[in-house]
């Protein structure tokens, strides 16, 4: 069965508010750049990364047993909110406590004056937690991405208005309080409080069946957070809090693509396939993944592809290394949401302990390669963190073969297509660069659209012949909405 128009349409709308919010947050910290130095970037990050783990370590994979059981009802809904929330606040009165301590151990002297900021931050984000699960639940996820991109405008405004009024760092940690803040309100407007937070008795036997279903879900969980946010931490303990504000800035560049559209996607899709009937699972799975990787491959190769010059438009000199650096790491906008695809679908699947593997492997590779090739230099850091989020597909591929009853066969395939048409988009990318430069040279700032564009119009041809039948299935797919735009023009 094709993957449904809903579904679809779902997606489509929640990446293009995504993309659009961030792209206008993504100019909004190229202009913070300008008012923040590398070193005070890096140790609010510290804090941040500190104030993240802490709530991670706390966070039992009660959201994905809400959206893997539809079923659910308010009872359990009370309890999953009651354990998300009352361990959020055991981790913020933690980070208050001990978070002193880790300051000599990155190199990052004053950094504990922005956790408490950020600990107020996140509990807004642990309220909202349950509300959000809500409507993912009920497929709203139009009404959520507008939510969620109201959030992203308020910290791009917020964090603009304060660091140009000279207050640095600390306009990241107010801004991200505003965030948190307009998306607690928002959610405690429009989802009824009955739906997740009306009381009931607890019980010890619902807890147990939460937790029994989300034990290997909370360390499969917790391992891909540590793989997305320790690696900060190792680079500020090698190499200072200078070059981890660098790297941090890169890497946040090179999740771009990932996190506004590869995630987005995974959100969609985990709650569709939720309701799926199982028979009709493993040929959804194969077709998602093959528009998946369509949508992803040029955009990683891409971004990578046009890094130095991206660097060069929008960074000054402090910001030097984020352009060999983001070419490493521009690897993780493709690795990370196909590899994160088939863990959301192992989730559906109810075979919560391949998951944990499959992210315990990943972690492990990770902290590896970056503890021993890493500490190197910067650059060995980035080219084996972007190294470790390749190998993180072909892990969970592994672990899904493992599971009774699927196959992930072809799965490898349906990259192909993908990579082969990248081969004249980065031609096209580099005969731009190397044609202006002959012709005397155009400001960054000029010569960036022209490569993307040229990148573009190369891959969009190139696919059609590398791989004509998803490229079908996706027009065919986009065409009654293009419709009824231009009929609108």
């Amino acid at each position: 069965m094709a993957l449904g128009a809903s579904t679809v349409r779902s997606g489509v709308w929640t990446i293009g508010v995504s993309l659009s919010t961030r792209l206008l947050g993504l100019v909004g910290t190229m202009i913070l750049t300008r008012f923040i130095a590398p070193f005070d970037y890096g140790e609010v990050s510290v804090a941040l990364v500190l104030v993240l783990t802490a709530s991670q370590f706390t966070a039992l994979g009660v959201g994905v047993y809400t959206i893997a059981h539809p079923e659910a009802g308010r009872s359990e809904m009370f309890h999953a909110s009651v354990i998300h929330v009352g361990l959020g606040l055991l981790a913020s009165i933690v980070c208050l406590l001990i978070g002193p301590r880790f300051a000599s151990t990155f190199g990052t002297p004053t950094f504990f004056r922005y956790v408490p900021g950020f600990v107020l931050a996140n509990m807004c984000d642990r309220l909202s937690f349950m509300p959000e699960r809500v409507m993912i639940r009920a497929v709203r996820f139009r009404t959520l991405s507008i939510l969620r991109g109201s959030g992203e405008l308020a910290f791009t405004v917020v964090s603009l208005a304060l660091a140009a009024m000279g207050w640095g760092a600390e306009s990241i940690v107010i801004a991200n309080i505003a965030r948190g803040l307009l998306k607690l309100a928002i959610f405690l407007a429009i989802v009824p409080w009955r739906d997740w937070a009306e009381p009931h008795r607890l019980q010890g036997k619902t807890i147990r069946t939460i937790l029994h279903f989300s034990g290997f879900i909370y360390v499969g969980g917790l391992a891909n957070y540590l793989s997305k946010r320790w690696d900060n931490l190792l680079v500020s303990h090698f190499f200072g809090p200078a070059v981890m504000g660098a790297y941090n800035l890169s890497y946040n560049l090179a999740e771009l693509p990932v996190a506004h559209i590869g995630d987005q996607i995974s959100d969609v899709l985990q709650a569709s396939f939720a309701t799926m009937p199982k028979e009709e699972r493993r040929a959804g799975f194969q077709q998602a993944m093959g528009v998946l990787m369509l949508v992803m491959t040029p955009l990683s190769v891409g971004l990578g592809a046009v890094a130095p010059s991206a660097a060069a438009a929008f960074f000054d000199k402090r910001w030097a290394d984020v352009g060999p650096m983001l070419l490493l790491l521009s690897g993780l906008a493709l690795a990370r949401p196909v590899s994160s695809f088939v863990v959301s679908y192992m989730q559906i699947l109810k075979v919560p302990r391949m998951v944990a593997l499959s992210e315990v492997v990943s972690l492990a590779v990770l902290m590896g390669l970056l503890a021993g090739v890493g500490r190197v230099s910067p650059l060995w850091a980035c080219a084996t963190v972007g190294l470790a989020g390749s190998l993180r597909f072909p892990i969970a591929t592994f672990f899904l073969q493992q599971v009774p009853g699927t196959s992930a066969r072809g799965v490898a395939v349906l990259l192909a297509g993908p990579v082969f048409a990248c081969v004249p988009l980065v031609a096209a990318v580099f005969g731009v660069r190397h044609l202006v430069i002959t012709l005397g040279g155009l400001s960054a700032r000029l010569s960036l659209p022209l490569e993307i564009l040229a990148g573009g119009l190369a891959y969009a041809v190139a696919i059609w012949f590398f791989a004509p039948k998803r490229s079908r299935q996706i027009f065919a797919l986009a065409r009654p909405r293009l419709q009824r735009v231009l009929g609108r023009i």
